[in-house]
């Protein structure tokens, strides 16, 4: 062994001498696509003298690998001294082979300070040795699994050993979080993972239990030497034995009087429609309780209930639970503030009688949260990075705003910046400053009261807000709209704006459209222009066509409920598995909270125009 190379070795030991004689400094590292280490971790003397020792004029593969063998020792066992002898390589020059040892000992200690993103760019640098691709498939799985990258963490367990079936399972259920579009992206790869998508696809589509079944016995029957053509995964097992939902005696619980009348009979309407749609049979018996009328509302008279549908108002929950059977399946018409916190309980019984009670309810709501979180996710999805939100400070906007801003911060590293307002009538100036519009005017009149000559100039927004999002009625939307579109300069790229169902009415005119052109906008499918619901839309308009756009919302809500009762205990016990209703595409949460997606819309030369999905 040469002189030169005990050098290396000696100051090697030095450093985790070094390291073991003081407590490590955690350290913020950033993430790049080729990591670079802060030299600055180690004490500047040692790291001079690693870095003369490793220089062109005297770096040799001997020296280099017999660093590299020290790198993987201390990987071993202290990941602070292995990543500062790797922040000395990499001023060497390595050869394949050697740069390949270097990011593998780097993955694996950066993988336990769960660097995730950093171990995954530099695992898909790599030239893997056969006696690395065990520990490397493991690395991966480990990675995506963290990062929540569901196909490609599949992929790196299936490569893994394991038994089976019960790896089988586990590959289910990483699959089993994919989207529906995510679902269909990934079966127009030709992978291993073939057959459990195409099986996964069978869960998610079915329309009846017997074609649920023929699709298994056929995907079977093409699958023989499948661990699955034995046992099915057990999500799959349960809902082939689950006899849907089909009760014969029904009961409503609506606001039919009072206050909330009119909201209560457009939900009824709903209902009615959907029963005549569907074709219940004259088995079929459905009892209609006025929620505010504490006469009708007594266990008695629902004694003999299979299913309820109802109450509406929120406050009314837990009123309905307590006064129904127990067993007895509740589909109510709104959230519970206290879902979240059913089943929790220090008593294990009363917790079991909990648990079993919130299995047989289940919650469908037009919550104005999920629209504000959808935005958000899909702002994110199209690369925006800096959105403006404006929202009224009226109830339900703001709580749309409240629930932007938490799931932006979840998937945005900047906040995003938000402007409230009470009344539009100082809107225009708001808006102006939010934009900087007034700075660039104030600094123009600071250049004409400087010089003598005329100066032409024209106020310019700011560049860094890349998407406006605006939560407020129709009527607070038509109004800001065009102050955003008069207050972009006309030398700047236009800032899209987006808005929820709340910006959107189907009684706006032509003069309204025009005021909104260029927004995009979500809205449930029921109120948009749809060939799958022509008939009903326009029997609809035909039978109430004085209807508000709120009313016209729960009527839709209504229907839903009527078509979920069959699918409810398949949405429950499925993830993902998805319901095309008339208020969007719903999923049930671990809750059983629905939680809509609404299509995309845009108001285009004054007409609506719904985006493809």
């Amino acid at each position: 062994m040469s002189n030169y190379f005990v050098r290396i070795l000696i100051v090697a030991i030095c450093l985790v001498l070094q390291a073991c004689s003081s407590a490590p400094k955690k350290t913020t590292r950033t993430v790049t696509s080729e990591p670079v280490l802060p030299s600055t971790q180690i004490q500047q003397q040692t790291s001079l003298e690693l870095l003369q020792a490793v220089n062109p004029e005297n770096e040799t593969n001997e020296v280099l690998n017999g660093l590299l063998d020290v790198v993987e020792s201390e990987a071993r066992q202290n990941c602070n001294t292995a990543i500062q002898l790797i922040d000395i390589l990499q001023k060497a020059s390595l050869n394949t082979t050697q740069e390949n040892r270097k990011n593998w000992y780097l993955a694996g200690c950066l993988a336990q300070g769960k660097e995730y993103a950093t171990v995954i760019t530099l695992l898909s640098q790599l030239k893997i040795a056969p006696q690395w691709r065990e520990q490397y498939d493991q690395l991966l799985y480990d990675a995506f699994l963290a990062t929540k990258k569901w196909k490609l963490a599949a992929e790196a367990l299936y490569r893994l050993p394991g038994e089976e079936l019960e790896k089988a399972q586990q590959i289910w259920n990483l699959l089993e979080n994919l989207t529906n579009e995510e679902l269909i992206a990934a079966r127009q790869e030709i992978s291993n993972l073939t057959p459990y998508l195409n099986l996964l696809e069978i869960q998610r589509n079915f329309v009846s239990p017997q074609e649920l079944r023929m699709g298994i016995n056929q995907w079977q029957s093409m699958h023989q030497g499948h661990p699955f053509a034995v046992a099915l995964p057990t999500s799959l097992a349960n809902i082939v034995s689950l006899v849907p939902d089909n009760p014969m005696n029904i009961g409503v619980i609506l606001p039919l009087s009072g206050r909330y009348k009119e909201q209560g009979e457009a939900t009824k309407q709903g209902i009615l429609m959907a029963t005549m749609a569907t074709g219940f049979s004259s088995d079929h018996k459905m009892t209609f309780f006025d929620s505010n009328d504490e006469q009708e509302l007594v266990s008695e008279n629902m004694a003999d209930l299979q299913l309820v549908i109802g109450p509406l108002l929120r406050e009314n929950i837990d009123i309905v639970g307590q006064l129904i059977p127990a067993g007895v399946p509740l589909l109510s018409l709104n959230r519970n503030e206290t879902a979240e916190n059913s089943g929790n309980s220090e008593n294990s019984e009363n917790s079991e009688n909990s648990e079993n009670t919130k299995k047989n309810i289940f919650y469908l709501s037009l919550a104005p949260e999920d629209e504000a979180q959808q935005i958000a996710n899909y702002l994110q999805h199209i690369g925006k990075t800096s959105p403006l939100v404006i929202a009224s400070l009226s109830g339900s906007y703001q709580r749309m705003s409240d629930a932007f801003s938490q799931t932006w911060d979840e998937v945005s590293e900047l906040p995003a910046e938000i402007l409230s307002f009470d009344n539009t009538s100082d809107l225009r100036k708001a808006i102006a400053e939010a934009l900087d519009i007034e700075e660039s005017k104030s600094r123009i009149n600071q250049i004409k009261a400087m010089t003598n000559v005329e100066v032409h100039a024209m106020e310019r927004n700011r560049r860094d807000i890349d998407a406006i999002v605006i939560f407020a009625s129709a009527a607070q939307t038509i109004l800001i709209n065009p102050i955003i579109e008069s207050s972009i300069s006309p030398f700047a790229e236009i800032i899209p704006v987006y808005a929820s169902s709340r910006s959107f009415s189907q009684r706006l005119n032509k003069n309204g459209l025009r005021d909104l052109r260029n927004l995009q906008f979500i809205e449930m499918p029921w109120m948009l222009p749809s060939r799958e619901f022509n008939y009903l839309q326009n029997k609809s308009k035909e039978l109430w066509p004085n209807r508000s756009d709120s009313h016209n919302r729960l009527f839709a809500l209504g229907y839903d409920a009527v078509n979920l009762i069959p699918r409810i205990r398949y949405l429950s016990e499925l993830k993902n598995q998805t319901f095309a209703g008339m208020t969007g595409t719903l999923v049930l949460n671990e809750r059983n909270e629905s939680v809509r997606t609404l299509r995309w819309a845009s108001i285009e030369e004054e007409q609506v125009s719904v985006a493809l999905d």
